[in-house]
């Protein structure tokens, strides 16, 4: 549940400021990030 709000949260967020915070909150959670970052890219 806590998972799905901050993606929730990073979806809502345009500006990168949302997801450095939670890369400083959660290194897992950054690197979800990253890979679905990834994801979308391609």
């Amino acid at each position: 549940m806590i998972v799905a709000a901050i993606a929730r949260y990073l979806r809502g967020s345009v500006s990168g400021f949302g997801s450095q915070s939670i890369m400083v909150f959660n290194p897992d959670i950054s690197r979800l990030v990253v890979a679905s970052n990834m994801a979308k890219d391609r």
